[in-house]
């Protein structure tokens, strides 16, 4: 299993870069999420703040720009994601 986490406004790894593993990676099942802020941001804001927000799409399409095109936004953290996910691999 493979979760993916980007952040959208993150300048040392952009998104789209990122967003290239789901389709060289050979992991299954896998789950990419897009973060709004920064690459410090979106790992350390806390969880119960609610001016971030998160992008998802249980399909993996071969371009990043197809994938945020159909993309859902989220308000909120995407920890709560990533717990989703976790949990089933308890």
């Amino acid at each position: 299993p493979l979760f993916i986490l980007a952040a959208q406004e993150d300048h040392i790894a952009p998104w789209r870069s990122v967003y290239s593993l789901t389709q060289m990676a050979h992991a299954s099942p896998q789950k990419f999420i897009l973060s709004s802020s920064g690459h410090v941001d979106v790992i350390f804001a806390h969880p119960s703040q609610r001016k971030t927000h998160y992008k998802t799409l249980d399909s993996l399409p071969g371009e990043a720009d197809n994938w945020i095109k159909e993309a859902k936004k989220h308000s909120g953290s995407w920890w709560k994601e990533w717990r989703k996910w976790i949990k089933a691999y308890e």
